[in-house]
């Protein structure tokens, strides 16, 4: 994916200088993120906490609280598409930035009217009330909102997805950004990292079929992805609402992802290798 528009400094340089900022200027600067619970969420819990903002983390049902980010400021078991909640929420807490990072959902596995109340309905909720508190809103998209025939693809592109999931991001930033053209839509590729448990993610996962050696598997070499890091992910988030602070026309649509592309296959190769696994057992799913 093209990383143009996402901002490249000294990141050593650029943390101490900005903190120093942020003490100079008095209290600290309040961020709301949702899906605190997921393998996203919790790194930019985190990462924020870090970097000495105060934060306040909303999580699904499967939370795991100790395990999200040490510290007080979690709240679990929300309902972002539930407007009383929202509204409550942001009314109170008042933060400058609120991310949305709605859960990750495998593309076998979605359950449609669930990823279009969290994708589409709550994030028109939390739009609509972060005006009102001068809020801004980062809303985490995927490249699936493009069908990969073209690749690598500019933010200016026009979306063309090609299955259920794609089509509800698509929805998702249309509401964010219908409320306010003012926020941010961040698209990012299949994630890796900050997992509790090898399912949690698409690419923890093949590990799961390397480790079952007692049957054999097939695995796509043929849809070619980026795998990116959650904890890069993060960081950049992070680095988009300290910019957005200093520059109000810091807003609209960002792409972010590593550059180094693989297949399931050769994801679930490397990771045999690394870990000295036998792999004789995994087979290549032949494209139909």
């Amino acid at each position: 994916m093209n990383t143009s528009k996402t901002y490249k400094v000294n990141e050593a340089k650029e943390t101490k200088a900005i903190t120093q900022e942020k003490v100079d200027k008095g209290p600290k600067p309040k961020v709301l993120v949702t899906g605190a619970s997921e393998i996203l969420g919790r790194c930019v819990v985190a990462e924020f906490q870090l970097l000495e903002w105060e934060v306040l983390g909303l999580g699904h049902l499967l939370a795991h609280p100790e395990k999200a980010s040490p510290g007080k400021g979690f709240k679990f078991h929300v309902d972002f598409s539930n407007e009383k909640t929202v509204k409550d929420v942001i009314r109170k807490f008042k933060p400058r930035v609120v991310v949305h990072v709605p859960p990750e959902q495998k593309l076998g596995e979605i359950d449609a009217d669930v990823a279009k109340a969290i994708n589409v309905a709550a994030t028109k909720l939390i739009a609509q009330e972060a005006v009102k508190v001068g809020a801004w809103v980062i809303y985490v998209s995927s490249d699936w909102v493009y069908d990969g025939t073209t690749p690598p693809y500019r933010e200016t592109d026009e979306p063309g997805p090609m299955n259920t999931y794609g089509q509800i991001k698509v929805d998702g930033e249309k509401a964010l950004l219908g409320i306010s053209a003012d926020n941010c839509v961040l698209r990012v590729p299949l994630l890796y990292g900050c997992i509790e448990a090898l399912k949690d993610s698409e690419v923890t996962s093949l590990m799961q079929l390397v480790l079952d050696t007692e049957n054999k598997h097939k695995i796509s070499n043929y849809e070619k992805y980026y795998p990116t890091s959650v904890v890069d992910v993060a960081r950049v988030i992070w680095k988009l609402s300290e910019k957005r602070l200093q520059d109000p026309n810091t807003r609209g649509v960002f792409h972010w992802s590593s550059r180094e592309e693989l297949t399931l296959y050769s994801m679930a190769s490397r990771m045999a290798r690394m870990f000295g696994l036998p792999f004789d057992h995994i087979e290549v799913l032949k494209a139909v």
